[in-house]
Formats: structure tokens, C-alpha cells, sequence
């Protein structure tokens, strides 16, 4: 009897959709509850839920993307407020000279 599964690839990228001849070759890249998949090959992403260990759902991997670097400018512009608010407590004669510092590590 065959098996239908979703091949993902290294990164949970959905691929293809394998006929197996049986389901003792599925791999751990296989996603044997999915049997059946329109998504196109590289857009899509499998995340899974945690709670469930068959449950997930696939997501736009430009998506994904854009939410990672909407967390790195956050993670960023938190760091330039902690640098900045540490400046603040300084003297001030020792203001300037920390801001050109922490100016030149930006660039």
C-alpha cells in the first residue's frame, strides 16, 4: 500500500508531495499527515503548533521573513534606547564622548 506524504526540506520549506511504497519509508523530513498539497514547492514553511505533535500549519516563508527582520529592527532600536538612556545618566561632560561611541559602533 502506498503512503502520501509532504517532503520538507532541512528547514521545514514544503517541497513536494512523495508516493512512498510503504510507511516505513517515510523520513523525518516526511509529514505524513499531509496527503494531499497544492501550496507551490519553496513559498511555504511547516510550523509546528507544540502542542499537538501532528499539528502545524504552513506559512508564506516571505512572511516569516519579513516578521524576522521586524524583530531584528525592534531588537535594535531596544538596544539604541538602553544605550541612550545609560548615556543620559552620565555626566555631562561625559555625554558627548559616549554618543560619539556608541555612533561609531553603529556604523
Amino acid at each position: 500500500m502506498t503512503v502520501r506524504a509532504a517532503l520538507l526540506d532541512e528547514n521545514g520549506v514544503y517541497l513536494r508531495m512523495d508516493e512512498l511504497a510503504d510507511a516505513s519509508a517515510l523520513t523525518s523530513r516526511h509529514l505524513a499527515q499531509i496527503r494531499s498539497c497544492d501550496l507551490p514547492p519553496g513559498e511555504y514553511a511547516w510550523i509546528s503548533d507544540g502542542k499537538n505533535p501532528e499539528g502545524g500549519a504552513f506559512w508564506s516563508v516571505k512572511w516569516l521573513e519579513r516578521i524576522e527582520a521586524t524583530r531584528r529592527e525592534v531588537a535594535r532600536a531596544e538596544r539604541r534606547a538602553r544605550t541612550m538612556a545609560e548615556i543620559r545618566k552620565l555626566p555631562s561632560g561625559e555625554r558627548r564622548a559616549a554618543r560619539a561611541a556608541a555612533r561609531a559602533r553603529r556604523s
